[in-house]
């Protein structure tokens, strides 16, 4: 039987403290402890308020609230590109990638604010040039690479996700970018769920020792199955203009696409692109 060490609060302020108050030569490990004290809460025994402990490590108001959005950026990234969901497509880049997150700055946050997570993934993979640090400039060349502005949006016309590549009805784009948004974000939060539900059961944590590991993983795959029903794939066969099989949305989700919609009629599609 192996005994897994776990860190004392007061070992915890001392690390989370030095890496704050060293946030000029490590800005990115100041961003991650900076997260891991407001969630720890390890400051209560040596400060009266978190005022005092900010003020005790050199902060700014304002540049302790940065560090805390580049901060909980960088644990939802990582989180995102650990996921087994996204093994297949993430994994040959994995160590690069979260390298990559490890060198991004409040500035390189700002660049990034307001992106799908998956969009944000997209950007970091194209960012930079081998054995050279991550730059603002980076971010920014990819992320004008990875999102359209409104010039290239304009000159574009939206195709769905299907080989037949069906161009998207003006009458249900909007609808089929909040589905893309909506149904992206769900499916993240649940897989962040799940991760944390695995990382216990491989911890042994004993907080969740009423839970029934299998269980809840089994539940929360499901509902993640289920809630990618929400992300549009194919124009439905009645052109978008909606019906009792797209439930009048006018698109239809992978699963469905896959699974309901007769090859036959893929392979007609798919000839007259």
């Amino acid at each position: 039987m192996t005994t897994q060490l776990v860190e004392s609060p007061e070992r915890q302020y001392r690390r989370i403290f030095s890496c704050l108050s060293a946030w000029r030569q490590h800005t990115v490990l100041a961003a991650k402890a900076y997260y891991e004290a407001k969630v720890s809460g390890c400051w209560h025994a040596h400060h009266r308020t978190w005022k005092d402990f900010m003020e005790a490590c050199g902060f700014t108001e304002e540049w302790g609230r940065q560090l805390a959005k580049t901060g909980q950026q960088i644990v939802e990234l990582e989180a995102f590109i650990e996921s087994p969901e996204r093994c297949n497509s993430v994994a040959p880049e994995k160590a690069v990638l979260l390298e990559k997150t490890h060198e991004i700055t409040p500035g390189m946050r700002k660049v990034l604010d307001g992106i799908p997570t998956a969009s944000q993934v997209e950007i970091l993979q194209k960012a930079g040039k081998p054995g050279k640090p991550l730059t603002v400039k980076d971010v920014k060349e990819a992320k004008a690479a990875v999102i359209p502005t409104p010039e290239r949006v304009a000159k574009v016309i939206d195709l769905d996700k299907t080989e037949a590549h069906m161009p998207i009805p003006a009458g249900i784009l909007e609808d089929w970018n909040r589905a893309e948004e909506v149904g992206r974000e769900l499916c993240g939060l649940v897989s962040k769920v799940k991760c944390v539900v695995v990382k216990a059961q491989e911890d042994k944590d004993a907080l969740f020792g009423e839970v029934n590991h299998s269980a809840a993983i089994g539940h929360l795959e499901a509902a993640y199955t289920d809630l990618k029903r929400i992300i549009p794939h194919a124009v439905c066969t009645c052109g978008g203009k909606g019906c009792r099989s797209c439930h009048g949305r006018g698109f239809v989700s992978e699963a469905f696409y896959r699974q309901c919609v007769p090859e036959s009629t893929r392979k007609m599609r798919e000839r007259k692109k």
